[in-house]
């Protein structure tokens, strides 16, 4: 979260509690007045469902006011792991090397070729290793965060806070748990046939993403793989325009090939950022309208108002 996006969110805190202070009376007498509130009925019912952790407008104003502080375990952590961890490269049988990063890690763990795997995971695992106490210190930033508002907004839990914005029951994040504990047995017969089947004494986490059958190795180029994609989106487009689908793989392919190798070291993961840390206001870049703060412009390296900054994050994103 970015400091503009918190002063949005202090500047409409009052809105919620607002809307919680309208009876139940008047607000149906309002849908039946005006038909066209019926559009926003769901997310309004979902608003007004959590009444009971919804504070003042002053309250909610500073809770929102603390957006930026609270975002800091997850900003911290995404400068550690996305910018600042370098990896040794794997070596192979033969003594090739081949670079490790977080886009290609995967791909390495699916060799057929055990040497490699072994070393690309030591060269990922050992680097963060080295750094386990400061991600120890994040995550507890990050607990006692998601503690603190679950106290403040009287949830039981950090879990039935969690849970509740998606209106999911703690009884069933419970028993999904519960079913997989009861249904090990299939994954422990599973985890020995591919012992088995790749002749190994002992497996390890290395060998698990190798396939067990020879001659199971898909290579996409780009080209192709965007193809696929195309074919997929119009399968499932479920009512959306015609080009829906065309205009989402030109966003996919300006956006990875304007920014080449600056996202490759994340690639395959949710998040994709460069090199950045800057809060100022940037008057030359351009921001989404539906992603907020997620600056993505290749012409503006560096931040306009502290030019010896790197420039500020970008995110891999689906929007316009």
């Amino acid at each position: 979260m970015t400091r503009f996006a918190v002063e949005i969110q202090s500047a409409a805190a009052f809105e919620t509690p607002e809307l919680l202070a309208i009876s139940d009376e008047d607000m149906n007498r309002l849908y039946a007045e005006a038909p066209e509130l019926e559009l926003y009925r769901l997310n309004i019912d979902r608003i007004r469902r959590r009444r009971e952790h919804v504070l003042s407008d002053k309250e909610e104003a500073i809770l929102a006011a603390a957006g930026e502080m609270a975002a800091s375990p997850d900003d911290i952590y995404s400068m550690l792991n996305d910018a600042d961890l370098k990896f040794p490269d794997a070596v192979d049988k033969d003594g090739s090397k081949h670079p490790v990063t977080h886009g290609t890690f995967i791909p390495l763990m699916q060799s057929y070729d055990r040497v490699l795997r072994k070393s690309a995971f030591d060269s990922l695992y050992s680097v963060y290793s080295q750094f386990r106490n400061t991600s120890a210190a994040t995550l507890s930033a990050q607990l006692k965060q998601l503690l603190f508002f679950a106290n403040v907004r009287k949830y039981p839990s950090t879990l039935d806070a969690a849970l509740d914005g998606n209106e999911v029951p703690t009884e069933i994040y419970r028993n999904l748990i519960d079913a997989v504990h009861r249904s090990f047995a299939p994954m422990y017969r599973y985890v020995a046939l591919r012992k088995k089947l790749l002749g190994v004494d002992e497996l390890h986490m290395y060998d698990l993403y190798v396939p067990v059958v020879d001659g199971v190795e898909m290579k996409f180029t780009f080209e192709e793989a965007k193809e696929i994609a195309l074919k997929a989106l119009r399968a499932a487009r479920r009512g959306l325009p015609e080009s829906a689908p065309r205009r989402l793989c030109k966003r996919l392919d300006r956006r990875i090939r304007e920014h080449g190798q600056a996202l490759g070291r994340v690639l395959g993961r949710a998040r994709a950022y460069t090199r950045m840390c800057c809060s100022t206001s940037r008057a030359r870049s351009t921001t989404c309208s539906r992603l907020c703060m997620r600056w993505a412009t290749p012409s503006t390296r560096t931040c306009p108002t502290r030019p010896s900054q790197p420039h500020t994050r970008i995110m891999l994103s689906f929007c316009c």
